[in-house]
């Protein structure tokens, strides 16, 4: 489930499609082998008035991904991970996208930020993206997902 805003058309919307899991990259998937890089794509667009719409370009946003895996309902976060929106209308309107990681997996016990449940074959994790804007602007960006790490 994506959500975001502002949504107030014609003068402006945030909208989200979605966070890809890209894992390896550039292929998208939920489920991912241990050992193998995960990354986030977050997908995202600007439209409206461009009077409004340019307030937006070339704005810092922070990213963060918070983590639970299921099995055990250890959390933590991923980030903040700093971006800039692009610097013109005609880029936040045609759709721009943040990727962040890599970030590793592993097996149980390998260290890795993903990892298989102990005495498992694999470990379900809740991602729960946000975006946010740091200057101040009326907007936020959350994805719900889960993610799933598979022994190989």
């Amino acid at each position: 489930m994506t959500t975001s805003q502002p949504n107030v058309l014609p003068a402006i919307a945030l909208t989200c499609s979605g966070v890809d899991i890209l894992s390896p990259p550039p292929a998208a998937t939920d489920i991912v082998d241990a050992g193998q890089p995960v990354q986030f794509r977050i997908n995202l667009a600007i439209n409206g008035l461009n009077a409004i719409v340019s307030m937006y370009a070339n704005e810092p946003v922070e990213v963060k991904h918070h983590i639970e895996q299921i099995e055990t309902g250890i959390r933590q976060t991923l980030g903040p991970v700093p971006f800039v929106t692009p610097a013109s209308v005609a880029a936040l309107n045609a759709g721009f996208s943040f990727t962040t990681g890599p970030f590793t997996s592993s097996v149980n016990g390998g260290g890795g930020a993903f990892q298989t449940a102990a005495g498992d074959d694999d470990g379900v994790y809740r991602v729960l993206t946000e975006l946010h804007f740091t200057t101040g602007k009326l907007n936020s960006v959350f994805d719900d997902r889960i993610l799933v790490v598979s022994a190989p």
